[in-house]
């Protein structure tokens, strides 16, 4: 009997041990969500290679006064071809020479003066292509009517100018890449300072206005200085003079009539 008492406790004493380590919650793995702000890494704008550009103006500048003495070479008037076709290909041709020698040169020299200027660079850039456009049918016009030479030098000519105007294409990429990513950095920089206004509800808080400091002359209507004030007061009004009340004179008092002697 005694032996299955303890049998009984000991099994009793399992199943409470048991259910007590089932009640207990089980301890959450997860961790906790930083509260931090996420670090923003700050836009670095991509660095310019203005040599690239200066390297360009100084070839197309040797490339137009090289190609306008090549078009001023050429015997139009030799060509086998007809008369209106001779004088359309010499109006181009003169429309290049004058070009390249009054409307270039000055886009050449704003691109150098400002190089990181989008709107200089695309004016170049856009009146290359006008020249590109005209030149290189002048130079198949020259393969099929002009002579060998003539061919050679203008296809050579046009073969640098297109070489210059993919060269300026390519910094004009890299400059609105920089541009891009300095105005990206400059609206990071506004948004920042802009927290404060934020974070106090919307309302910009107004600055304090500043005390004056140092004596104010009172003048009075007639331009005579009255008397000075600090103007480190902080009161609304100014101070008003104190006025000192003189005495007034006792004058003795008239007499109503005279005493009649006893």
């Amino acid at each position: 009997m005694r032996h299955k008492f303890l049998i009984f406790i000991a099994v009793m004493g399992g199943v409470i041990s048991c259910w007590g380590q089932s009640s207990q919650p089980a301890k959450s793995t997860l961790k906790p969500r930083s509260t931090s702000a996420a670090k923003t890494t700050p836009v670095s704008a991509p660095a310019l290679n203005i040599t690239q550009l200066s390297s360009t103006l100084a070839g197309l500048e040797q490339l137009t006064r090289q190609t306008t003495l090549d078009l001023a070479r050429l015997r139009i008037d030799k060509w086998k071809t007809d008369g209106n076709t001779k004088d359309q290909i010499q109006s181009n041709a003169q429309s290049l020479m004058s070009n390249m020698t009054n409307a270039l040169p000055g886009m050449i020299s704003a691109a150098r003066s400002a190089p990181t200027s989008l709107s200089a660079n695309l004016r170049l850039y856009r009146d290359l292509n006008v020249l590109y456009e005209v030149l290189s049918p002048l130079a198949d016009s020259a393969g099929a009517f002009g002579s060998k030479d003539e061919y050679q030098i203008l296809s050579t000519d046009t073969q640098l100018l297109e070489a210059n105007r993919h060269s300026l294409a390519n910094y004009m990429e890299s400059l609105a890449a920089f541009q891009d990513a300095e105005l990206a950095r400059l609206r990071g920089r506004s948004s920042q300072t802009a927290s404060p206004v934020a974070s106090s509800g919307g309302k910009a808080t107004p600055a304090p206005t500043p005390a004056h400091t140092g004596p104010v002359i009172i003048v009075g209507a007639n331009g005579v200085p009255k008397r000075i004030v600090d103007a480190g007061d902080d009161s609304d009004t100014a101070r008003k003079p104190v006025h000192k009340k003189t005495p007034s004179s006792t004058s003795q008092p008239t007499p109503q009539g005279t005493a009649k002697s006893q």
